[in-house]
């Protein structure tokens, strides 16, 4: 009846139509299609029951036509009152409508009254019933979506590269070019958004997407207009945002940093959060605010995906409490805080986010979640409890040897978790750092023979280092100790490991002088982080630089007097030179962004590495030290990780090793809708 508002009246009438198909054996109204049925229930008076069954008595005949009067005001007021009417044999309205005015026989209607009057009572009590029975829990249903850019499948991104609109009608990905796309979920194509970037996050209220495009934190509204800048990151290392509903967003600037936040317009950046360097920890990602933004769940890594933990800050005692390993942190409405293991497993444990405290033991949920090197899972859920996820591995990287033209040449292909490549002196072997047989050990390519042999077993291994010599080969590992530390073992396998230091705090990269003299170590403590050892044979370390920044990946010059290192004094990561033992002077190195920073053999040459292109800075030592002209070297997929010189120079040939990036298979997104239900009965049963 086209009504605004539903009342009683409005009851009434549906009520009335089932009891006039009842006695009729039709609806009041019928037609061939729903546009017709409206037109006549809108303009139409329903034919008098009577003249349909004669033998209906006359007053249920005129309460079924008082119930479909279009007016609401001419009906009855409750259904209490078209009972009564049913039960009355002299019930008939002032006002006729579409009453029955055919006589019936008196001794009729007693008989068939009770009946009438059962099935409106029954009819009434199974409408209540429908109206306050709870909804049957909704269907769970999964299904694959097939990405493509252009005519061809896309590969998604390297980093992370999905994000869904909290209402979950859509979701943005990014593909391996770093274009971003928005996809309808009750439509069969994407649309290009004109956006370059990765990491994507959505406002509260779905109307922006917040991402990074390589130097700055941008915005950009899904249906259209330009992009928006934020603020400024370090290169393509961000690592996360999220979107307050105050439009304050915490985010993660680079690897090695705490979070920080800024107004979604725009403007100066402040510190949230404090790295807790006694805990080892050297950088704060992927963060999420909690509902009040009394808290932000965050992740935590001291180094290595495998000693991440997921960490709540509360802003209400500026207090951080480390909750369990994990990443990838999400807190539901259902009242669950899920996070991803490294292996892929999404767990999901009861969280009170007023206390900020876990209330139960985890669950695993899901099995398969592709987990990045970036440290981050591939998943993203909305509030009305749509999920998506990426599965499978994710892609590794390859040992690759890069001429200066930029030519390479693939060695030793999908390696996991590799890092810092290394050639011994003479350039037959290199050491890296992968995960071939369990946790990060130190292995050994010979280019000679073409064969790999393992050095290290104490697991989790980071930083190989040879000795000028190319006989011992110096590497950080937390084996047997809460702490990181610094060890030693013959470069052909014989003998024991040994360890070097007997300190607290956590001992990372190493940079050995080439002819004697002082060497440099990035160690955490609880007072800052930054290179520092002498190494010799006895006296205890001092420091060389130590400030509240993150100082890491340090190179010494050939003759040994002159160190680079990578800071983020400036609000990103540059390259720096400082003389040794004593640090005086300060120099930098790289202009527009720079880590990674390598000491060419002949002392005149600083390479660094700016996302992925690699430099050469021309510098001088003597009679001072002075920075010269830059130019480009080559570019390639880099692995994008800056804590430590991630590449080498052969110092007979010229040629680098390095670690590139290989790309994943994902093309498909699942998507599972209403996965809140699955949550609910996983996390009941157990």
């Amino acid at each position: 009846t086209a009504e605004k508002d539903l009342t009683a009246r409005s009851d009434v009438y549906s009520l009335g139509s089932v009891l006039y198909e009842m006695l009729t054996g039709n609806p009041p109204h019928v037609g061939a299609s729903g546009q017709q049925i409206i037109m006549k229930i809108v303009t139409e008076e329903a034919a008098p029951v009577t003249q349909v069954r004669k033998s209906v008595p006359a007053n249920v005949a005129a309460a079924t036509a008082k119930a479909l009067e279009k007016l609401p005001a001419d009906r009855f007021a409750s259904a209490a009152e078209f009972a009564a009417a049913l039960r009355n044999p002299s019930f008939a309205p002032t006002t006729v409508g579409t009453a029955a005015r055919t006589a019936v026989p008196w001794y009729r209607g007693p008989s068939a009254v009770p009946l009438l009057v059962a099935a409106v009572v029954l009819l009434a009590g199974l409408a209540v019933w429908g109206w306050l029975r709870p909804d049957p829990p909704a269907a769970v249903a999964r299904f694959d979506i097939r990405v493509a850019s252009g005519p061809d499948p896309a590969t998604i991104g390297n980093g992370a590269s999905l994000a869904i609109a909290p209402d979950g009608s859509h979701f943005v990905y990014v593909t391996v070019d770093g274009n971003l796309y928005d996809r309808a979920l009750d439509q069969l194509e994407s649309r290009a958004l004109p956006a370059r970037g990765f990491a994507p996050f959505f406002s509260p209220d779905g109307e922006w997407i917040g991402y990074a495009d390589g130097t700055a934190l941008k915005k950009i509204a899904p249906n259209g207009g330009p992009p928006l800048e934020i603020a400024t990151v370090s290169a393509d290392l961000f690592r996360g945002g999220s979107w307050g509903e105050d439009g304050t967003i915490v985010y993660a600037p680079d690897i090695s940093s705490p979070l920080l936040r800024v107004p979604d317009g725009g403007g100066p950046s402040d510190t949230l959060t404090r790295l807790d360097t006694a805990r080892g920890v050297i950088s704060h990602r992927w963060p999420e605010w909690l509902p009040g933004q009394h808290g932000v769940l965050f992740q935590a890594c001291r180094g290595s995906l495998d000693r991440c933990e997921v960490a709540v800050l509360d802003l209400r005692t500026d207090s951080v409490r480390y909750l369990v390993p994990g990443t990838s942190p999400h807190f539901l409405s259902t009242g669950h805080l899920v996070y991803t293991t490294p292996d892929g497993a999404l767990l999901a444990a009861p969280f009170d986010p007023d206390r900020m405290a876990l209330t139960g033991n985890p669950v695993s949920l899901l099995e398969g979640v592709l987990v990045r090197a970036s440290w981050n899972a591939e998943v993203a859920i909305a509030r009305n409890g749509t999920l998506l996820y990426l599965g499978g591995q994710s892609g590794g990287y390859d040992l690759t040897l890069v001429d200066s033209t930029g030519t390479g040449q693939v060695v030793l292909p999908d390696l996991t978790d590799a890092q810092a490549p290394r050639f011994s002196p003479d350039g037959r072997r290199i050491a890296f750092t992968a995960a071939l047989e369990g946790p990060a050990e130190v292995w050994m390519f010979d280019r000679t023979l073409e064969t790999m042999s393992r050095l290290t077993f104490e697991g989790n291994v980071l930083y190989p280092v040879w000795t000028p010599g190319g006989d011992t080969v110096y590497y950080s590992t937390d084996a047997g100790s809460s702490s990181r530390n610094l060890w030693r073992r013959a470069a052909d396998g014989s003998g024991m490991p040994e360890r070097v230091l007997e300190r607290t705090g956590d001992q990372y990269e190493i940079a050995l002088p080439a002819t004697g003299g002082v060497a440099l170590m990035r160690e955490v403590t609880a007072t800052g982080s930054g290179p520092e050892l002498p190494l010799r044979p006895v006296g205890e370390p001092r420091p060389w630089v130590v400030t509240e920044f993150s100082e890491r990946a340090p190179s010494l010059s050939p003759d040994g007097r002159w160190a680079a290192y990578t800071s983020n004094e400036s609000g990103q990561d540059e390259v720096y030179v400082r003389a040794v033992p004593e640090p005086a002077g300060r120099w930098q190195v790289s202009s527009g962004g720079g880590t990674e920073p390598l000491w060419a053999q002949d002392g005149r040459t600083i390479y660094y590495r700016r996302a992925d292109t690699l430099f050469a800075t021309a510098v001088q030592t003597v009679p001072a030290f002075a920075v010269g002209r830059r130019r480009i070297v080559f570019t390639t997929p880099f692995e994008q990780l800056n804590n430590h010189t991630n590449y080498d120079r052969d110092p007979r040939t010229g040629e680098f090793v390095v670690l590139t990036q290989t790309q994943g298979n994902a093309t498909t997104i699942v998507v599972v809708l209403n996965w809140f239900e699955e949550l609910r009965r996983r996390m009941a049963a157990e």
